[in-house]
C-alpha cells in the first residue's frame, strides 16, 4: 500500500464492540467484497466513501464456526428444510495453524443406507456449504458402527 493511500483510509478496532471502524478521506473509495468483508464485519459488497463503522462484529473466522460432515453410507436427514447424508456437526475450536483435535463423549448413531461398503466417501463442508481445504496436517475420522436396535421391548 503506498504512502498517500496509507493517509487517505484508515482503520480502527474496537475491542468491546468487536467492530471495524473505517475512516476515509474525501474522494477516497473503499470496496469490500467476497471473505473480506465478512471477516471485517460488512456485508458483501460494501463500498465506503465515508467513516463508516461496521454493522457485524468483526469475525477472523468470517463466519465460519462449524464443520458439517458428509458421508455417502447413511440416511439423509433433514438440515433446514433438506434432505442430506449428514454425519456430524463439528463445532471449530481452536487456532489457525494448531492442531486440533476432537472427540466425542456423546456417539451420534445415524442409520446406515447400505448392507456392505468397501470405500467411505467423506466430505467436510463450511456454513456456506463449501468444502473444506485443509492447508496443513492430516484430517482422520473413526467411525464406530453398532447394529440397530429393535423398537420393541421383550
Amino acid at each position: 500500500m503506498s504512502k498517500e493511500t496509507q493517509t487517505k483510509v484508515k482503520f480502527s478496532y474496537n475491542r468491546s464492540s468487536r467492530k471495524v471502524l473505517i475512516d476515509v478521506k474525501h474522494g477516497t473509495t473503499v470496496w469490500f467484497t467476497g471473505e473480506l468483508a465478512t471477516v471485517l464485519g460488512f456485508d458483501q459488497d460494501t463500498l465506503i466513501e465515508k467513516k463508516t463503522s461496521s454493522p457485524y462484529a468483526a469475525d477472523i473466522n468470517g463466519g465460519f464456526s462449524s464443520m458439517y460432515v458428509y458421508t455417502d453410507i447413511v440416511d439423509a436427514q433433514f438440515v433446514g428444510v433438506v434432505k442430506v447424508p449428514l454425519l456430524r456437526i463439528v463445532n471449530i475450536e481452536g487456532e489457525y495453524g494448531n492442531t486440533v483435535h476432537a472427540s466425542f463423549r456423546n456417539l451420534q448413531y445415524v442409520p446406515v443406507k447400505v448392507n456392505s461398503f468397501e470405500t467411505i466417501e467423506v466430505n467436510i463442508k463450511n456454513d456456506q456449504n463449501e468444502n473444506v481445504s485443509f492447508e496443513f496436517g492430516k484430517s482422520i475420522a473413526t467411525l464406530h458402527f453398532r447394529q440397530k436396535r429393535s423398537q420393541y421391548f421383550i
